[in-house]
């Protein structure tokens, strides 16, 4: 035992302190982490896409310009077309006009010439027989020649046809050619010193421009007996 004597606290001495830990410093945060850079296989990835849809984008802008274009010759050629068929029906439409004034113009005639027997006989020695009908040929390919580019001629019966007195040959002329030509043809036939009707005409385009394949079914009135005693 220790002979150093004990010390009581009393009353008004202070009681012992134990000393205060030091304060701790906060610790740093750390860095901020610098931003990460993309890498470079997701560049190539996104540069590559971007090619894909301008290629994409550029074939579909050549395919909408080839359609377009196609579009605008079709409707030029079907225009084209169409004013061609209009030209070729108001044709026909002037010779069926025509055709039907030249046929009541024949009709009044013939009723007219019922009751003249010595007319009708007059008229009828007009035609041409078996040997001038030859005449009337070469008139027919004389024409041709002039106004188209190519013809030709068929007999559609190598005998006279029809009722009564009336006896006729049909024929059938083809020609190639343009409008014009072809109207002076009409107007040089009307012309000739025959009886001929024209019983039917049509018409076929070519490649050329303007110009038809015209096929006439023409009558040309014969004698009757037609063959020369």
């Amino acid at each position: 035992m220790s002979d150093t004597p004990t010390q009581v606290p009393t009353q008004n001495s202070p009681l012992p302190t134990s000393p205060l830990p030091p304060e701790t410093a906060p610790s740093p945060s750390p860095p901020p982490q610098a931003a990460q850079n993309p890498p470079a296989s997701s560049s190539k990835t996104r540069l590559e896409t971007l090619a894909q849809i301008k290629a994409k984008t550029s074939s579909l802008l050549k395919i909408t310009l080839i359609t377009i274009s196609l579009l605008t010759i079709t409707t030029i050629i079907i225009v084209v077309l169409i004013n061609n068929k209009l030209k070729q029906l108001n044709l026909i439409n002037q010779q069926l006009s025509a055709k039907g004034q030249d046929n009541q113009s024949l009709d009044v005639a013939l009723a007219y010439l019922g009751n003249n027997q010595q007319q009708i006989d007059l008229i009828l020695n007009t035609l041409p027989n078996e040997s001038q009908l030859i005449d009337f040929i070469a008139a027919i390919e004389s024409m041709s020649a002039t106004f188209s580019n190519q013809h030709s001629i068929e007999f559609s019966a190598l005998a006279p046809t029809g009722s009564g007195n009336w006896k006729y040959i049909p024929l059938i002329l083809k020609l190639t050619t343009d409008q014009a030509n072809f109207e002076l043809f009409l107007a040089g036939l009307e012309k000739l010193p025959y009886i001929v009707e024209v019983t039917s005409i049509d018409s076929q385009t070519e490649a050329a421009p303007a110009v038809w394949n015209y096929t006439l079914a023409i009558r040309v009135y014969v004698q009757n007996p037609f063959k020369a005693e």
